[in-house]
């Protein structure tokens, strides 16, 4: 990654003219020709830092041995070798109270000894400074290129950070897309789903209804032909039962219409809760999501959190394209398996009609017209329930739709904000970008005043030294003290920031920490949440294919069951006009044998409560079935049950079973013609009903 021109070259700039600048100042003042009491440049220039507080001051005139020569200008600098010094000839010291009797030889040699020393230990001295000073210099150079090191890193590690953050934008606005995309598909093929089943139900039903009347109308022209040539009795009969069967019909299909309505609103409140539960469950995922995401915009600045999200988005992406590939797989898979439902449908649908078309030419004779009516209100209930269900379907993929698009509005509104957020975060990096290149310049600056302030400082020295001797003997215990206080500041100030920089860096390190810690729970939260939706989708399709395979199931039990039922009435019919034309022969017979003989008809007596308790099935019971049967029993000449058979079921196979049972330990009174009992058949109703 580049480092930008304006940062590195102008620092890298600053450190090269101030390195020239110094190299010229010691040039100049080594190559003047300076006064044998002039000191050494390294000297002057460590009197003259911005840590001294000021030029050293001059030593007193005393007598002091030929200082080195100095190198030529063009030489590199090189440290000159301190001479030796001066040794003095022993001599006597006289005492002090007679200072008057020296001689001036001694007093000479004691002065060339005192300025050996004092040249001794301004040797050393120079000779510590000019160390001290190389090594600030050494530091200094270090510190500039450590700090040039550290903001190349810190630049490149922006930019990555910044790559990082585009690319995972990138791909969670790429996700978020595809999902949306995959949603919509879903949505669509759902709908027509929907409406192929809606228009392939229609059109069975329109089918049974054109059937239905086209067997109603041969019905009734059957029934009007029968009608003429019944007896009164008969007919009186098949009124009264008629009437009896039509109340109890209407009470089971009364029942049966609660019953349903009674499922319907429970399931509808169940899918209200679901619905609201899912709801409740999005904006709590929204919030946590939008509460994530305020975290990691904190966290933005670490790359190893920034490599592993993408590593995660990766990885997000080809599950996502995996899951897509077996979505579609198992959608063309579900489209041939419902092409091939369909195909048998229509094949077992075109059987039933030509299998219903012949068990109607068979039934032609022995149908009602009050059932006609009944099965006619039946259909149209029917219908309306259907009419029903639909609207209820289209409301409810209305409330879909509508909580789809809140959806996708809040998603938009989290995408620009976090856009905005994104946009400020990196406004205040360029300002602290700006910030830096402003102390940058400002440091580059103070450095270059600073070598012109010593070059400066340096040319001024040499004019002044001659005039400030007696003055710098006063100051320099002084200045020596300022300056130690100085450095003392300066490291203290130094452990200071270096204590600052390590707690940074400790605080630094366990933000990335948490930031990281942070992520990895994220994630982990994110997969969670999406292997429930998964297994929440899985369910509620599994459950539409169970409701659907239920239904159609229950669809063909009450076809099945309805065929039964008219072959089962069929038979009942022509048993019964059988067993009249019988009993009415025998009649015939026993009233011609009886002459003016009375008949009168059999009877039998109440069916209680308790008789209904003891037959009635445990297991009906439990499962709450309920209902009337009316029974055609053969009254035998001796008062006992014949031949029984089921006129109206109770749609119950369990409670007609029961009846059949109950009936024989009955005991009826018989018939009598002329005095005499005979057969005759008798209805007998059978009401189950659960207190």
């Amino acid at each position: 990654m580049l480092i930008p021109y304006s940062s590195v070259a102008s620092f890298v700039l600053a450190v090269a003219l101030h390195a020239v600048l110094m190299l010229a100042a010691i040039k100049t003042v080594w190559s003047s020709d300076p006064e044998p009491e002039e000191k050494p440049v390294i000297v002057q220039l460590i009197e003259t830092t911005p840590d001294a507080p000021g030029p050293l001051p001059p030593k007193p005139d005393v007598l002091r041995p030929e200082p080195p020569p100095r190198p030529a200008p063009d030489q590199p600098l090189a440290l000159a070798e301190p001479p030796k010094p001066v040794q003095p000839e022993p001599r006597p010291v006289a005492p002090e109270r007679e200072p008057e009797r020296r001689k001036p030889d001694e007093t000479l040699r004691e002065q060339q000894l005192r300025a050996a020393q004092a040249q001794e230990a301004e040797r050393r001295e120079y000779d510590a400074r000019r160390k001290a000073a190389e090594e600030r210099v050494r530091r200094d150079l270090e510190e500039r290129e450590r700090q040039a090191a550290e903001y190349r890193e810190q630049r490149e590690a922006e930019e990555r950070d910044r790559q990082a953050q585009e690319e995972r934008r990138a791909a969670e606005e790429r996700r978020l897309a595809g999902e949306r995309r995959a949603a919509e598909q879903r949505e669509r093929q759902a709908a027509e789903e929907k409406e192929r089943r809606v228009a392939q139900e229609r059109r069975l039903a329109e089918e049974r209804r054109a059937a239905e009347e086209r067997r109603a109308a041969e019905e009734r022209r059957v029934a009007e032909e029968r009608q003429a040539a019944e007896e009164r009795r008969a007919a009186e009969e098949r009124r009264v039962v008629g009437e009896r069967r039509a109340a109890e019909l209407r009470e089971r299909q009364a029942v049966e219409e609660r019953e349903r309505r009674v499922a319907q609103e429970r399931r509808l409140a169940e899918e209200r809760k679901v619905a609201e539960e899912r709801r409740a469950a999005e904006e709590r995922r929204v919030a946590e999501e939008q509460r994530k995401q305020a975290e990691e915009r904190k966290l933005a600045d670490e790359r190893r959190v920034a490599e592993e999200r993408r590593k995660q988005a990766e990885e997000r992406k080809q599950a996502e394209e995996r899951k897509l590939a077996e979505e579609r797989k198992q959608a063309e898979e579900r489209k041939h398996a419902e092409e091939r439902k369909l195909a048998e449908e229509r094949k077992q649908a075109e059987e039933r009609k030509h299998a219903e078309e012949r068990k109607l030419a068979e039934e032609r004779r022995v149908a009602e017209e009050r059932r006609i009516a009944a099965e006619r209100r039946l259909a149209q209930e029917r219908k309306a329930a259907e009419e029903r269900k639909a609207a209820e379907e289209r409301r409810l993929a209305e409330e879909r739709r509508i909580a789809e698009e809140r959806r996708v509005a809040e998603e938009r509104d989290r995408h620009e904000a976090e856009e905005r957020r994104l946009a400020e975060e990196r406004k205040a990096a360029d300002e602290r970008r700006l910030a830096q290149e402003r102390l940058r310049r400002e440091l580059d600056e103070r450095a270059r005043r600073s070598a012109e302030e010593r070059a400066r400082r340096a040319a001024q020295e040499q004019a002044r030294q001659e005039q400030a001797r007696q003055e710098q003997a006063r100051q320099e215990q002084a200045q020596a003290e300022e300056h130690s206080r100085r450095a003392a500041q300066a490291a203290q100030e130094l452990a200071k920031l270096e204590a600052e920089e390590r707690e940074r860096r400790a605080a630094q390190e366990r933000a990335r920490r948490e930031a990281d810690e942070r992520a990895r729970r994220a994630a982990a939260e994110r997969e969670r949440q999406a292997a429930e939706e998964r297994d929440r989708r899985a369910a509620e399709e599994r459950d539409r294919r169970a409701a659907e395979e239920r239904a159609r199931r229950d669809a063909e039990e009450r076809g099945r069951r309805e065929a039964e039922e008219r072959e089962r009435r069929a038979a009942q019919d022509r048993e019964k006009r059988e067993a009249d034309e019988r009993a009415r022969r025998a009649a015939a017979d026993a009233e011609r044998r009886a002459g003016e003989g009375q008949r009168t008809g059999a009877r039998h007596g109440t069916v209680d409560a308790a008789t209904i308790r003891k037959f009635y099935p445990l297991a009906s019971q439990r499962k709450r079935e309920q209902g009337t049967v009316v029974l055609r029993v053969l009254v035998k000449a001796n008062g006992s049950a014949g031949t029984v058979e089921v006129k109206t079921s109770s749609g119950y196979a369990r409670l007609d079973a029961a009846a059949l049972e109950a009936v024989k330990s009955l005991r009826f009174e018989p018939a009598t013609v002329g005095g005499k009992p005979v057969e005759e058949w008798v209805y007998v109703p059978f009401a189950f009903r659960l207190e």
